[in-house]
């Protein structure tokens, strides 16, 4: 099954949706979309309140090529997980905590 679906795009504006996640990955996707790229509005909804299924929002300017923005958004969201971890193994080897 797909993960991650565009189900439409539209001068400009753009629905997807995600499958199997909820609003710990809404808000995180939305927020990392504002960062890698410059929309006039973007947002997000869960489906219905017993499916794990969101729906996020985009709207630019232009057309752009929302797949790309997708994976910088991925990459950026990849980017601060990594630091997070590293900052927190780090903290634990100060403390005498291991890994």
């Amino acid at each position: 099954m797909e993960r991650l679906r565009i189900i439409r795009e539209s001068r400009g504006s753009y629905v997807i949706q995600v499958y199997g996640e909820d609003h710990t990955l809404g808000t995180l996707l939305v927020e990392a979309i504002k960062r890698v790229s410059n929309p006039k509005l973007a947002y997000y909804e869960a489906v219905h309140p017993m499916e794990d299924i969101i729906q996020v929002y985009v709207k630019y300017e232009d057309d752009v090529d929302i797949k790309e923005v997708l994976r910088k958004a991925s990459d950026y969201l990849l980017g601060v997980i990594d630091d997070f971890r590293r900052r927190y193994l780090e903290a634990l080897e100060r403390r005498g905590g291991g890994g």
